[in-house]
């Protein structure tokens, strides 16, 4: 539709919302489903764990696993898996260019996964509200308890800042973190326009420690961002209305005259510590640095000290799967794209000085915590088959199929397992990649007549299918005059 089309490329969406995107692509190739649908987005928006939707219907009592039998109930699993240009279904396009709407009636210059979710209960698609009623859930009641959460963290945003808990035990910092960090991803955004224009609506000290600390990490550009939400206004702008606070309600937004809409004014920043006056002292800094660590990316430190303390957490609970994967859930923010990066340099600073006796055994640590990711159910899918895939090729450059090849031939079975799921990048290459390691993987277990071996052979006969099937579809749209 025209209006799906004008949100591309999706400048409009938060990174929650392509991560939303992302998972629901997975769940469409998942069931080999020929489009993404909106049965797809719910699943998606439960699959991010960190949005809002989740975090409603988790509330309600909604979970992933109960959801994906749902939907495959309502929408049969198919027989052929197709290729990686899924495109999204009408129903689909729509609920996008709805989600907009939803986003503009609460105010929001963002789409984010609320607006998704409000989008897909307010059309009634009739697969994702059956998939809800079989759950046990209301998709009336759902709405109102996200417009619920929105009110409720709106009207805390406009609250003094406490740094203790209250009576239970729910700081109320909260929401006025949330709103930093939106300003931190979009600082054009309509939240940091309400944040300079009411002042003491986020405490200056928040945002004057979270600056001071960005700083000393050396992310000047955020630091620079919220100086500017605290720096002295110009005349014109003290004296200008200020911008209320908005407590979301789902009505349509209305759009003043030009004339009389409230412009931007561009704002000086200060551009080192010295520009502004400390608005906090040690303890009230100290107080409030747990908190406010959590709402930073993780540091270069914190990325060169995870691949040791994952190694760590598999070691101390003897390789446990949901042990593993509990540690992997609480550190979502390091299973990002810069890990298989920070995974090489760790292996190569650290293997060198590996005892000769113990190279065998810390390969097949590395192995498994690389298995323990690719089988992590969390977060973005297609990071963690990334971070799986450096894993087991470090391996791989080290294993030789004549001295060790029973480790080596393993090592070619998750390489190909990974090649086999993973969407980024050419579907064919992957498939191509995977069919070679399988291949060399059945090479050793066909003279073992190991117990992996038929499970190999299924899978390099869906690598090999899938492959015929892109080949076959890419001819014939070279003959029709389609490719």
């Amino acid at each position: 539709s025209n209006r799906y089309n004008s949100l591309r490329p999706w400048n409009f969406f938060t990174q929650q919302v392509n991560n939303v995107l992302e998972l629901a692509f997975d769940e469409a190739k998942h069931l080999n489903h020929r489009e993404i649908g909106p049965v797809h987005l719910l699943l998606g928006l439960i699959r991010q764990e960190k949005g809002l939707a989740a975090q409603v219907l988790r509330s309600a009592g909604v979970k992933l696993e109960n959801a994906r039998l749902e939907v495959e109930k309502i929408q049969k699993r198919g027989t052929v898996s197709y290729n990686k240009d899924l495109d999204y279904d009408p129903y689909t396009k729509e609920i996008l260019g709805f989600s907009q709407d939803e986003a503009e009636k609460l105010k929001e210059s963002k789409i984010d996964t609320e607006h998704f979710l409000l989008a897909l209960l307010s059309q009634s698609e009739e697969r994702v509200i059956k998939v809800l009623q079989n759950l046990g859930v209301s998709p009336t009641q759902l709405r109102n308890q996200v417009f619920g959460k929105l009110k409720q963290t709106h009207q805390t945003a406009s609250q003094p800042i406490s740094t203790s808990a209250n009576s239970s035990g729910t700081n109320p910092n909260n929401a006025q973190l949330a709103m930093i960090d939106k300003i931190l991803e979009h600082p054009e955004g309509s939240e940091a326009e309400v944040v300079k224009n009411n002042p003491g609506i986020i405490d200056p000290k928040l945002i004057g420690t979270m600056a001071a600390m960005l700083e000393k990490r050396g992310e000047t550009k955020g630091a620079k961002v919220l100086r500017g939400l605290i720096a002295p206004r110009t005349e014109e702008t003290a004296d200008r209305s200020e911008v209320p606070v908005v407590v979301p309600q789902p009505v349509q937004k209305s759009t003043p005259p030009e004339d009389q809409a409230t412009k931007s004014e561009p704002m000086e920043f200060p551009v080192s510590p010295e520009d502004f006056e400390p608005v906090s002292t040690l303890l009230e800094v100290q107080a409030m640095e747990p908190e406010l660590m959590e709402l930073l990316p993780p540091s270069n430190q914190d990325m060169e000290n995870f691949p040791r303390q994952l190694l760590t957490e598999s070691f101390v609970n003897k390789g446990d799967k949901q042990a593993v994967h509990n540690f992997l859930g609480e550190n979502l923010d390091k299973l990002n794209d810069r890990f298989p990066e920070a995974l090489q340099n760790w292996f190569h600073q650290t293997f060198p000085n590996v005892g000769d006796v113990r190279k065998q055994e810390f390969l097949k640590r590395v192995t498994n915590i690389s298995d323990l990711i690719r089988t992590f159910d969390g977060g973005v899918r297609g990071i963690h088959l990334e971070i799986a895939l450096t894993g087991y090729n470090i391996v791989a450059s080290i294993l030789t199929p004549t001295e060790t090849p029973k480790d080596w031939a393993d090592i070619q079975n998750c390489l190909g397992l990974s090649y086999l799921e993973l969407l980024q990048g050419e579907r064919h290459e992957n498939l191509q990649k995977a069919i070679a390691c399988f291949d060399m993987a059945l090479n050793f277990y066909k003279k073992e007549e190991c117990p992996e071996l038929q499970n190999i052979r299924e899978n390099a006969k869906k690598a090999r299918t899938e492959l015929r099937n892109i080949k076959e579809e890419s001819a014939a749209r070279h003959r029709f005059g389609h490719g």
